[in-house]
Order: structure tokens, then C-alpha cells, then sequence
């Protein structure tokens, strides 16, 4: 049996409600994106590239991460 046919109508309402505020709020911050990353500077967004492990210069030292 699935989830939705154990609780109900108003599971399947909010999952639906929030999956649709996710996709809204990854369109905007994909139109946005550009206006952002200048409010944000660069200094502060390759620390944040750095802090998630992104480091798109690894290549030219030759220390890749695995």
C-alpha cells in the first residue's frame, strides 16, 4: 500500500503545494542568479565554492579529489 492511500487527500495537497513552492523557487534563483552572484561579489562566492568542495581550478594543480 502506498503513503497516500494511508493518510489521505491532504498528504497528497502539501507534497504537491511544496513541490511546486521548490520549483519556484528554483526558477527564480535561476532568472536571479546572475543579479546575485554580483550582490554576493566574487570573493565571497569562491569561498562559498570552496566551503562545498567545489574547487573548479583542482585541474590545473593537479590535486583531485576523490
Amino acid at each position: 500500500m502506498s503513503f497516500f492511500a494511508q493518510v489521505g487527500i491532504r498528504a497528497l495537497v502539501v507534497t504537491i503545494a511544496a513541490f511546486g513552492v521548490l520549483c519556484l523557487l528554483t526558477y527564480v534563483l535561476r532568472v536571479c542568479g546572475e543579479n546575485i552572484a554580483t550582490l554576493i561579489r566574487a570573493g565571497a562566492l569562491g569561498g562559498i565554492t570552496r566551503l562545498m568542495g567545489l574547487n573548479p581550478n583542482a585541474h590545473r594543480r593537479g590535486d583531485w579529489c576523490f
